[in-house]
């Protein structure tokens, strides 16, 4: 009797457990062919194949963000919200479905929320690059500047030979009238990326913008030196010399 209930209990579990398990291997399976698809670009291939893996499986994570990422990029935000406010019903604690979402607070300028949701994905990956970025962005959008600089700061820390981080602080420095600090920033990018026309640019115009003309055009010169073709380095330089020029004559 005790052998015929254990068999009972066995075939029960299979049951249930077989036909679960099979629904997430399909909906794997659909998901890494998707995933291919849209890799090679063929979008509405890697969207019907993400909507049959979630077919299988209505609570696949990463089918869930996957097709909640290609609307963000796709200008459906309303879409990739329902998809991640479920990928984070089911999985609270997935650091990249937080991040994805605190993305998209900001593409729709909901910014106490994203630095929520970075908070969240930092939480369980505390050196989440993208995430420390995009709370750093909010932090600076929504004047807490302070904060703002901290992320920007450990960003640095983890990437200290990429310009991105220093001209992103530079923004923030900027934003809160500390020109010099900014200024020590965009030399530092400069340093880094010797062929990057970019933070000599913004160099520029900032120093434009503070009434050093000669340094300006310094900046300016040597940004259209990497870039000759470059119509915003040239329009740049025109400005910063015409802009000495009637200096010089007011004097």
């Amino acid at each position: 009797m005790i052998r015929f209930a254990l068999v009972f209990l066995l075939l029960v579990s299979l049951a249930f457990t077989a036909p679960a398990t099979a629904r997430a291997d399909d909906a794997s399976t659909l998901h890494e062919l998707a995933v291919q698809a849209l890799i090679q670009g063929d979008f509405d291939k890697g969207l019907q194949l993400l909507d049959q893996a979630l077919a299988a499986d209505p609570e696949h994570l990463d089918s869930l963000r996957e097709r909640a990422i290609f609307y963000i990029h796709t200008g459906k935000a309303e879409a990739a919200m329902a998809d991640l406010d479920q990928a984070l019903e089911l999985h609270p604690d997935d650091a990249e479905s937080n991040y994805w979402r605190g993305f998209l607070h900001i593409e729709i300028e909901h910014f106490t929320s994203a630095v929520e949701d970075f908070s969240a994905c930092l939480a369980v990956q505390p050196d989440h690059i993208q995430a420390l970025t995009g709370r750093a962005l909010a932090f600076s959008l929504l004047e807490r500047g302070e904060e703002a600089l901290a992320d920007a700061g450990r960003v640095i820390e983890l990437a200290p030979d990429e310009t991105g981080p220093y001209m992103d602080r530079t923004r923030y420095l900027l934003r809160m009238g500390r020109v010099e600090e900014a200024l020590a920033d965009l030399g530092k990018a400069e340093e880094l990326a010797p062929e990057d026309p970019m933070p000599r640019m913004l160099s520029a115009r900032v120093l434009l913008m503070e009434g050093r003309f000669a340094q300006a055009i310094t900046h300016a010169d040597q940004a259209l030196n990497i870039s000759p073709d470059s119509s915003d380095a040239k329009l740049l330089l025109a400005l910063a010399n015409l802009a000495k020029e009637r200096s010089v004559q007011d004097d």
